[in-house]
């Protein structure tokens, strides 16, 4: 439908899986940092909430910086495919790794 080979579904199959858990995660960062506790009525909760902005602000800079990236360098597909699982499964068990010690910590002091 879009022009993607059908080759490269294996790997959007891979890949995306693990941008997810990176979005999720540094979405649960950006909350656990700078927490929305106080609020006189749901609208205002979610209407003030600006963390969701820098959330999907920070997604697409990670996307637009992996598609430049990839598209810079001269590496074939399967090399991209690779260094790219490679990046996203190290940088993935980083922030949870960080959210099960550190991030437990700070949530623990967090008082509503």
């Amino acid at each position: 439908v879009f022009g993607v080979p059908f080759s490269a579904l294996p790997a959007a199959a891979v890949l995306m899986p693990l941008g997810m858990v990176y979005a999720a995660c540094t979405g649960v960062l950006i909350d656990l940092f700078f927490p929305k506790l106080y609020w006189d009525n749901a609208a205002k909760a979610v209407k003030q909430n600006m963390n969701v902005l820098i959330h999907m602000a920070l997604a697409a800079a990670t996307a637009a910086g992996v598609f430049w990236l990839v598209k810079r360098s001269s590496v074939g597909p399967e090399t991209a495919f690779l260094g790219l699982t490679a990046a996203f499964l190290a940088v993935d068990a980083a922030l949870i790794r960080f959210l099960w010690t550190r991030g437990a910590a700070v949530f623990s002091r967090l008082e509503a």
